[in-house]
């Protein structure tokens, strides 16, 4: 079980609300960014029931970046 903070909610709805132009110019805090990206590759590992093969390549992306 995981828990989001407050803002990572807010930050997940505005995405989710379809605006992404809009929710692109607003500026979130580097916490919020962390927890909502570990949030959705859970969530994806979740509904599909395994770990993508690309998930796991995109992790190893940002982990040599």
């Amino acid at each position: 079980r995981m828990s989001l903070a407050k803002g990572t909610i807010k930050q997940l709805l505005w995405a989710e609300s379809g605006n992404l132009a809009k929710a692109a110019r607003i500026k979130f805090s580097h916490s919020a960014l962390d927890e909502s990206t570990e949030f959705l590759e859970e969530f994806v590992c979740y509904h599909l029931g395994k770990q993508p093969r690309s998930l796991k390549f995109l992790r190893q992306i940002r982990k040599d970046g």
